[in-house]
């Protein structure tokens, strides 16, 4: 039985120059009055949590994302679900997700799964349902047509499935230069100048944030839009949230003709199984959305909001882009 009513952090196990292991957490019973997420400056590659009973969340349960590089990242995570109605079930997988998670699972399909039929959880690195392909979580170049020149061009890679992805930094305008890439989780570096020498792009969101060309602004730093596995055998309840937002991009630097604001980067991913009664939330098959009810508390996993333009009407700084939203799935288990 754990109840946390002050802020609390989870200790991420084997930290890296960028991440440590999935934290994994089993309680007999749960509730969260203050907030909980990862400790501070240690991503890691989600959180799954197990609560053999009841689970109440009246506080906010966040995580940070994943900055590991895409080739270290396995290539999906599956959990299957027993469901009262459903396909055959095959074995989950957590391979890479660092020392517990993969044994746990493992020991989970051993005990349980034989003969059973349900719903499986699938989580993909960089596409699939979790709408983190190259058109899912991230800011796209911070550009919007007919708002100002904007011909500046930047590529990212693709948003991942451990976290939304970074934003892209702001756009030059006319002829200045271009904005930076964006990786995984990293925000791009807005474009140096504007057009005709003028306020530079805004910095994407992301973890790091990217920086700003001339006079524009950072993007924030993005650091709940993680992703989170709840896994609860008793009774789902409470007025809290589950927090998994993406961050804001930077805002452009001043100036008739100068860049546009930096990308917002995306939201992250949310998938929760329920034994008993869940009044928290309805159940969700499975979509992205900026946020999720259905009962008292709520599922945030919204794209970052658009860095701020300057002077759009007189030929610059417009916004950037929203990030995409994230993921959202809650399953009724037998």
């Amino acid at each position: 039985m754990a109840t946390f009513s002050s802020n609390t952090n989870f200790t991420v196990s084997n930290t890296s120059s960028y991440d440590g292991d999935m934290i994994v957490k089993n309680f007999e019973s749960l509730t969260i009055n203050g907030g909980v997420t990862v400790s501070s400056n240690n991503p890691c590659k989600g959180m799954l949590i197990f609560v053999q009973g009841d689970c109440a969340i009246n506080g906010t349960l966040t995580c940070q994302p994943s900055q590991a590089s895409t080739s270290s990242l396995p290539t999906s995570l599956t959990y299957p679900v027993i469901t009262s109605g459903g396909s055959s079930l095959s074995n989950g997988d957590f391979t890479g997700m660092g020392s517990t998670a993969p044994g746990v699972m493992t020991s989970y399909v051993n005990q349980y799964l034989s003969g059973k039929t349900g719903v499986t959880f699938s989580l993909n690195k960089t596409g699939g349902n979790d709408n983190t392909d190259e058109t899912g979580p991230g800011g796209y170049p911070g550009y919007a047509s007919g708002c100002c020149f904007g011909q500046g061009a930047a590529s990212r890679e693709n948003g991942t499935a451990f976290g939304g992805g970074g934003g892209v930094g702001g756009s030059c305008g006319c002829h200045g230069s271009n904005p930076g890439q964006a990786t995984r989780t990293q925000g791009g570096t807005g474009a140096n100048a504007g057009c005709h020498g003028q306020g530079g792009g805004g910095g994407g969101a992301g973890l790091p944030a990217g920086s700003g060309g001339q006079n524009g602004g950072t993007g924030s730093t993005s650091t709940t839009n993680g992703v989170i596995w709840l896994i609860i055998g008793g009774n789902f309840t409470g007025s809290g949230t589950i927090n998994l937002n993406g961050a804001k991009g930077g805002t452009a630097g001043s100036g008739g003709y100068s860049g546009s604001g930096g990308g917002g980067s995306g939201g992250g991913a949310c998938f929760v199984a329920v034994a008993g009664t869940n009044s928290f939330c309805s159940t969700e098959s499975g979509s992205s959305k900026s946020s999720h009810s259905g009962g008292t508390g709520t599922i945030n996993i919204a794209g970052g909001t658009r860095g701020d333009g300057t002077s759009a009407g007189n030929g610059g700084g417009c916004y950037g882009v929203a990030g995409e939203h994230g993921w959202v799935q809650v399953l009724a288990m037998t």
